[in-house]
């Protein structure tokens, strides 16, 4: 079932066509109307004619004094043959010759056109649309000439103007370049910039040095603590070649080439003489070194000399041995006085590496004061060349402007004559029978969506599941057949009815299906309103029922208006009028009918209180017999809204209800308030009667059952009969 229900809700485009499709009489109406009224405006509309005048305005090239002068734009001066002061001005010069003629001052009035011309930028086309091709031609001729007075005022307005506003700035930019001039040179004064950039290349000359000099001896610094884990128990000659390689390091220069500074900074006599006198020192310790060496390897040797001769008590050998040692004291002592050298160094170098650091941070902030300086003085510098930029370009357009109003580069010239066309251009029948075309499909798509929208009457299988929240059982086409016979026969026993049959077997399978789910054998059948097919829908019904082996039973339960015994040929007395006053069972007023396992009860004698007789009597009892008997138990009722019967039979432990609507005349209202009145009942679907192959509910209806839809539009079924009553009810209803 929610396959079902969702196959029902998917978009059909078909369907949504056929709203259009079948309200082709609504749109039909509108494309006729809007093509008379097209017709009627054609005819009665007042015929304009189109006068229209050539005219060129351009600029001089030879004449333009600047490169953006020389690009044209004609649409300021567009804009002013449009204006409507221009226009007014014209109208009123016009009115002593065509006021009287044309009767009123507000057609005199035209609305111009202005175009330029295809491959021609400065030629424009003027024209307007007038009923009266002389005052057209007039009018454009008068616009012209005050166009021309116009431009003249206009320009020389805006020429004084424009000298005058950029004399203005002129001199006002002068005035502030002459400031500017002033403040600069004050600046200059003031911080005396000739003194400061020389200052500037001797403090960044000193920085640099003292930059060099602090790194040297950071680089000898490094190299030194570096060496003493090393050095520390070595020979001293190795200790003061360390020491001097560590100092030979840290006065390397950079790589880029330039001559050291320390010159400059320290002086290089200074510098030489103290390192000769260190360097003179140190050789002569070493000379002595080498030689207590050199004394000590001779020892050595003679010790070794010796003991190959005596023994090692003996004297001399004893002798050698002391020499040996005191020279080794000798040379141990002298490597620890080399190292504290180095140590002391060390000390000294650090103190001349921070003693630095005062007088590199005051040259740094002298250097970037001086630089601050003429930061500034390069600002005022350029704040002065811009002002000279703008009175140099506001001088140059203050030439251009003077130039060009004494040459008059502009010119305005009209080079053919206002000339009205042969042909009306308005109105033009294909335009207005085009739009009339374009409205009327659009008023009859929108009316005919809109007659759609507020359509509430049954139509598709989407109001049934959807809107009216019942199941849906299936759909009977619509049977027209007059003239035969007014009496309500079974359709599906006529004579080329093999629709009318395969609709039915559909609807056979689903009601059986449905009351075999619902545990139910009686069905009882009814509708909104009167004329909706329900006493039909139940013969055919049974009749499909009986056919295939079930043993059925129809019930005439409308005891106001019975009419089922007439289809069958049966007497309508006794029926469930005579049951139920009688007190008769149900089995002594059954019928056979002339069809295999279908049985009938009639209405009975036409009773008026057949309400009270059915609230006074226990129908669950009365067909206890009969849910025995037959499979199935079918029974008419008249409508819903007609009769309380209805609310009085359809209770859950009787029957179970189907309701029974026909499509495109039963409004959904009327059904929801069915269902409402039948709350308490087992509704067990409805029954789409009545469907026309021309309306739109057969659209969704054929889309959703493409296998009925088949038969429905093959055979043409359905049946036309009449209502008859006896008694005082008298005439006849189409059912």
């Amino acid at each position: 079932m929610e396959n079902e229900q969702h196959e029902s809700m998917k978009f059909d485009p078909r369907a949504y066509i056929a709203v259009f499709l079948f309200r082709w009489k609504l749109v039909l109406a509108c494309i006729l109307y809007c093509m008379l009224g097209g017709v009627l405006y054609i005819q009665l509309a007042p015929q304009q004619f189109q006068t229209q005048c050539m005219v060129r305005i351009w600029r001089d090239p030879l004449l333009s004094v600047s490169s953006h002068s020389k690009i044209w734009s004609g649409r300021q001066h567009m804009f002013l043959l449009k204006s409507p002061e221009l226009h007014r001005e014209v109208v009123n010069r016009l009115k002593p010759t065509w006021l009287k003629k044309l009767g009123d001052a507000r057609k005199m009035r035209a609305e111009v056109n202005i175009r330029r011309v295809a491959g021609q930028e400065s030629m424009l086309a003027v024209s307007i649309r007038s009923t009266e091709p002389e005052y057209a031609r007039a009018y454009l001729e008068m616009l012209w000439s005050l166009f021309l007075e116009r431009q003249e005022t206009i320009k020389d307005g805006l020429v004084k103007a424009a000298c005058k506003g950029l004399e203005d700035e002129l001199e006002t930019l002068k005035e502030r370049i002459d400031q500017s001039e002033d403040d600069l040179h004050e600046f200059a004064r003031l911080n005396q910039m000739d003194l400061t950039a020389a200052k500037s290349s001797i403090e960044s000359r000193y920085l640099m040095a003292l930059l060099s000099y602090q790194n040297r001896l950071q680089t000898e610094l490094m190299l030194l603590e570096s060496l003493f884990p090393r050095v520390r128990d070595a020979d001293p000659s190795v200790i003061y070649v360390a020491g001097t390689i560590a100092m030979e390091a840290g006065s390397v220069e950079p790589v880029d080439g330039g001559t050291s500074a320390m010159g400059t900074l320290t002086g290089s006599d200074s510098s030489t003489g103290l390192e000769t006198g260190i360097v003179a020192t140190d050789t002569q310790e070493i000379k002595t070194w080498q030689s207590m060496k050199v004394r000590l390897m001779e020892l050595q040797i003679k010790e070794a000399d010796q003991k190959s001769k005596f023994r090692a008590e003996h004297p001399e050998v004893v002798q050698i041995r002391h020499q040996i040692k005191a020279l080794k004291d000798d040379l141990r002592i002298a490597g620890e006085v080399a190292f504290g050298r180095l140590k002391d160094r060390q000390k000294a170098l650090i103190a001349a590496y921070n003693a630095l650091e005062i007088p590199i941070q005051t040259w740094k902030n002298t250097y970037r004061l001086a630089s601050q300086k003429r930061s500034a003085h390069s600002r005022l510098q350029l704040a002065k060349s811009g002002l000279e930029a703008m009175y140099k370009n506001l001088y140059s357009r203050l030439h251009d402007l003077k130039v060009s109003e004494e040459m008059k580069a502009d010119h305005f010239v009209m080079i053919e004559r206002p000339r009205t066309a042969d042909r009306q251009v308005w109105p033009d029948p294909f335009k207005i029978l085009t739009i009339a075309v374009m409205l009327a499909l659009g008023t009859g798509v929108g009316m005919a969506a809109l007659a759609h929208m507020f359509d509430n009457r049954m139509q598709t299988i989407a109001d049934v599941e959807t809107g009216l929240g019942v199941p849906f059982l299936g759909g009977l086409p619509h049977w027209s057949r007059r003239g035969v016979n007014t009496s309500t026969r079974p359709i599906v026993l006529e004579e080329n009815a093999s629709g009318a049959v395969e609709a039915y077997r559909s609807l056979r399978t689903s009601v059986f299906a449905a009351l075999d789910n619902a545990g139910q054998k009686v069905a009882l059948f009814t509708s909104a309103e009167s004329k909706e097919g329900k006493t039909l829908t139940v013969l055919n019904l049974g009749v499909m029922m009986a056919q295939v082996g079930k043993k059925v039973l129809i019930v005439d339960m409308d005891l106001r208006r019975p009419r089922l015994h007439r289809s069958f040929g049966l007497p309508r007395s006794p029926g469930m009028t005579e049951a139920l006053a009688e007190g008769l069972s149900l089995k002594e007023v059954t019928k056979k009918t002339s069809i295999d396992n279908l049985y009938f009860v009639s209405g009975g004698v036409t009773s008026e209180n057949a309400a009270e007789l059915l609230q006074s009597t226990d129908m669950v009892a009365m067909f206890a017999d009969a849910r025995e008997e037959y499979d199935y138990v079918l029974v008419d009722t008249p409508p819903v809204l007609r009769a309380t019967d209805v609310s009085i039979l359809a209770t859950p432990a009787f029957c179970s209800t189907i309701l029974i609507a026909h499509v495109d005349r039963t409004p959904k209202p009327l059904i929801r308030y069915s269902l409402d009145m039948l709350r308490n009942s087992h509704i067990l679907g409805l029954i789409m009667n009545n469907i026309e192959m021309n309306k739109i509910s057969s659209i969704y209806y054929s889309y959703q059952y493409p296998n009925y839809a088949y038969y429905a539009y093959s055979y043409a079924y359905g049946y036309e009969y009449d209502y008859y009553y006896s008694g005082d009810h008298k005439g006849r209803s189409k059912r």
